[in-house]
């Protein structure tokens, strides 16, 4: 069993994060000299001492990088100062006298034993270059996430009015021929919607959304060469034509590397979390552990 003195550095980053949501845990005033060394001083120096227990600058710095990375040094050194003064009064008190509250206590500490042990060995998870390329490949084959956007050729009708837009898309179910009709109301198009073109060729859909409204976004989606509309947009009624979409290029790996590299650590920190309780559970002859909702 964890003896009083581990177990306060266990809780330490807990200690923290109460001060820290307390509004405790806080920088020293610009211009003050922080009570934590400079980068030179060696790890074996002695930065805090509560009764026989010490802090060095090394476990300072452990502490840092790997418990309280928003904290600053001085900070750090405030908090153990105060999770060995809390600790050593359990020592000194006779709170684990009662043989009730030792069983708890044990089985506290049993807790922040697994816990700890999970955390470390997920840490230990590792994401490879490799990894990271196989998936760039792959996401570039089956999606567009790592693309930039499609670009898309358009031809626009547009009418002011639903009636003559409806007159319109009529005429054109009688078989009149798009282009013609687009010159015809080019014009008047171009008033609605604000396009200096009737046509725009690769153009990302998304710089269209002050012309087109929404429809920007059914750009990307509806079949080529087929009529649309009319669709309600802001100025008016349009009628469009989609007749070409093109993939945009792929993003550079390095710009999207840590992207991909968080993902996919957190997926095989799960994995590793999962097989670790699983192997856990198998030992221990459990097939299921209960869900532990909070008390109403």
């Amino acid at each position: 069993m964890m003896n009083l003195q581990q177990w306060a550095v266990l809780v330490l980053v807990c200690v923290a994060g109460a001060a820290m949501a307390c509004g405790q845990a806080t920088t020293r005033p610009a211009g003050e000299t922080e009570q934590a060394a400079q980068p030179t001083t060696a790890p074996a120096t002695v930065m805090a001492q509560i009764g026989e227990k010490t802090l060095t600058w090394g476990e300072v710095e452990a502490l840092k990088a790997q418990r309280m990375p928003t904290l600053e040094s001085d900070g750090i050194i405030d908090v153990w100062k105060v999770t060995q003064v809390l600790a050593q009064a359990l020592q000194k008190s006779d709170l684990l006298k009662d043989p009730e509250r030792q069983k708890l206590y044990e089985y506290d500490m049993s807790q922040l034993q697994a816990n700890w042990y999970l955390r470390s060995m997920i840490a230990n998870v590792q994401v490879t270059d490799e990894e990271i390329a196989e998936f760039y490949e792959q996401r570039l084959a089956q999606s567009d996430e790592f693309r930039e956007p499609q670009t898309v050729t358009a031809k626009f009708i547009a009418a002011k009015e639903k009636e003559e837009a409806d007159k319109i898309r009529q005429r054109l179910i009688e078989g009149e021929d798009f282009d013609k009709l687009m010159e015809e109301y080019a014009e008047q198009t171009k008033q609605v919607t604000g396009l200096s073109d009737v046509m725009v060729e690769d153009i990302r859909a998304d710089r269209l959304r002050n012309n087109v409204g929404t429809q920007w976004q059914a750009l990307q989606q509806v079949q080529l060469d087929q009529p649309i509309g009319p669709r309600r947009i802001p100025g008016g009624y349009l009628m469009y034509k989609v007749t070409a979409r093109n993939e945009g290029p792929a993003k550079p790996l390095e710009e999207v590397r840590e992207t991909i590299r968080q993902r996919l650590l957190n997926s095989k920190q799960l994995e590793r979390h999962t097989e670790i309780l699983n192997e856990a559970k198998e030992q221990a002859g459990v097939e299921e552990l209960p869900q532990m909702g909070r008390r109403r």
